[in-house]
């Protein structure tokens, strides 16, 4: 996973060097501080079918193992709405699976984002088409430019907690350069 982010990361700062990069498919249509800000209702206005979330650092901390009476109000309040939500993780089959059965909502684990393998496959198990979905995450260099790729809605949160997992720190020392160069207001919608 580091080697790919590395070749990612090289590919990138290539073409900047070009002048041939644009950082707008690491701008997500939305930035807020928390889940709890989104408004469901303009989702289902803009025709949103399904919401893919990140779990650790968006809707808990990437230590906290089960759903904490927040989350529980979010997922209870999408189904009200006819919002399908599936967790779409890096994390492992055993982390994920915990979380989500408590919920009672699907998942893919290990979904390798922001390649598309995760993506597809629950776009077609769903049936929608990309403009139907939304992606809900705390990371840039993951959740939104997986999802800006897929041509999803996508979302950008605030992280829960600063302390992440190892794995996560590479992608954050991006993400700051991103988000300095991008100017990113939370609250803000960037469509």
């Amino acid at each position: 996973m580091i080697y790919q982010h590395a070749v990612f990361l090289s590919y990138v700062i290539i073409n900047k060097i070009k002048g041939v990069i644009s950082l707008v498919i690491f701008r997500p249509n939305i930035y807020l501080n928390s889940f709890k800000e989104i408004d469901l209702q303009e989702l289902v206005k803009r025709n949103i079918k399904a919401i893919f979330m990140d779990l650790d650092n968006t809707l808990v901390s990437p230590f906290q193992k089960t759903a904490d009476d927040d989350v529980k109000t979010f997922i209870q309040n999408c189904h009200q709405l006819g919002l399908i939500v599936i967790v779409v993780s890096n994390n492992t089959e055993e982390r994920v699976s915990l979380f989500c059965k408590e919920l009672g909502i699907d998942y893919y684990a290990m979904a390798l984002k922001p390649l598309n393998k995760g993506f597809k496959k629950a776009l077609q198990e769903l049936n929608l088409t990309t403009k139907e979905v939304c992606m809900i995450g705390d990371q840039v260099m993951t959740d939104v430019l997986g999802g800006n790729l897929m041509g999803f809605m996508t979302i950008l949160l605030v992280p829960i907690v600063e302390k992440d997992l190892i794995i996560t720190k590479f992608n954050r020392t991006i993400e700051k350069v991103i988000l300095k160069i991008l100017r990113l207001k939370k609250g803000v919608i960037y469509e």
